[in-house]
């Protein structure tokens, strides 16, 4: 059985700039998300693309009352662009380039502005990196309880009842009125009878329905194997993954093991860059890895990946007694040019022994470092290189001993 569970992160830089009657104004930032620096004032604009959804919130104090904006382009439109080298260059609507003298004065109302926000971006670019490295920073405890084993409390609101209308001066001088607005708070009376029974009705059948889903979560994650199952592809398939992800599992005898196959990325498929802010100008530089920082990244992201879904299963599968995961990398195979699977890693975790991780401040804990405390299949080198092995078997045994206390970092 298999499943498939993703997630994307695109990280681009974006950059604009405006000049309107109203003043300087320049917006930087991925789509959804701008801050616009102008002369009245900076503004952080967050959206969500598709859903016309906005919010624009002013993060700075009121501009001091002696600027202002470039009088020579205060009807013209300007937009700011990165070269393929990064610098930041100002354009009129048209896409032509300003003048250097008119360039010269927006950078120098807007540079320091532009630069911190630039900054900021090439943060934000690196820290996206860092999550796609480091998956298992979001592990949960074996001890935690699984949100979505909670009840989920009925969500439709209640019918509000109608108001009477009141009968009236003239209501009540004429008989034919009075029965009118008699009959019509009648009609409204009935009318919210009749959705209040419906409403009653629904809320009844989605408690015991969500009872029932309680008890069966609860009850058959330690004994059913076929909710083990679900409990576990629904767990996986809601992991916000940063690259698409296939895992094939096994669950042995009444579920005391679990065995994980995982379908690992290719090191073609790490981020091989990182960005900065150039010590002089507007310049974003973008500079390529080395080789061996990839292959070090791309080994703690795989050993990450084992982590995370040896923790995932731990927390939610409280029969497990012991997790096994292999990882597993399509390669070329020499002889024949055919891809074939190649295993990198089987790790064995015995779940007393994996209690001793310090769940608390995985941001200290090395996957690598961590999952070569268990009985552990590998053949890495110092500087990230593999070679393929033969997976643990999935076979029933006994736990070893737990490591000492410490925990992993």
């Amino acid at each position: 059985m298999s499943l498939r569970f993703r997630k994307s992160i695109r990280l681009a830089p974006g950059l604009r700039l405006n000049v309107s009657k109203s003043g300087v104004g320049v917006s930087v930032g991925p789509r959804g998300a701008s801050i616009g620096f102008g002369q009245r004032g900076t503004y952080a604009n967050v959206g969500i693309p598709g859903t016309g959804l906005s919010v624009r919130e002013r993060i700075d104090s009121a501009p001091p009352a002696h600027r202002s904006p470039v009088q020579a382009c205060s009807s013209l439109q300007f937009r700011v662009g990165l070269e393929d080298d990064g610098h930041a260059t100002l354009r009129d609507g048209d896409g032509n380039k300003l003048s250097s003298r008119l360039e010269g004065e927006i950078k120098r109302q807007q540079g320091e502005q532009i630069r911190a926000w630039l900054e900021e971006h090439c943060e934000h670019w690196n820290q996206g990196i860092d999550r796609i490295v480091q998956v298992h920073l979001s592990t949960p405890s074996p001890e935690v309880r699984p949100l979505f084993f909670k009840r989920v409390a009925f969500c439709e609101d209640r019918p509000v009842e109608p108001v009477s209308r009141k009968l009236g001066i003239l209501d009540r001088l004429s008989p034919e009125r009075r029965r009118r607005v008699e009959d019509q708070n009648e009609g409204s009376s009935r009318a919210y009878e009749q959705q209040l029974a419906i409403w009653t009705s629904r809320k009844v059948a989605y408690e015991e329905q969500e009872t029932q889903r309680h008890r069966t979560l609860e009850e058959g994650r330690f004994k059913d194997v076929a909710v083990m199952e679900r409990v576990l592809a629904d767990r996986l398939t809601g992991i916000e993954w940063p690259r698409e992800t296939q895992v094939s599992y096994t669950i042995v005898g009444d579920g005391a093991l679990v065995a994980l196959d995982v379908d690992l990325p290719e090191i073609e498929e790490m981020p091989r860059q990182q960005a900065r802010v150039g010590a002089r100008g507007l310049q974003v530089l973008v500079r390529d890895k080395s080789d061996a920082q990839v292959r070090r990244e791309y080994a703690t992201h795989i050993h990450a990946v084992a982590f995370r879904l040896i923790g995932e299963t731990f927390s939610v599968l409280p029969a497990a007694q012991a997790v096994l995961c292999s990882g597993y990398s399509q390669r070329s195979d020499k002889a024949t040019g055919q891809a074939r699977n190649d295993y990198l890693y089987s790790v064995r975790v015995p779940r007393e022994a994996w209690t001793t991780v310090s769940f608390n401040n995985l941001a200290a804990v090395d996957p690598i470092a961590c999952l070569e405390r268990f009985e552990m299949r590998r053949k890495m080198t110092k500087t990230g290189m593999f070679e393929a092995i033969e997976p643990l078997e999935a076979v029933l045994r006994e736990a070893p001993a737990s490591p000492g206390a410490g925990g992993c970092g």
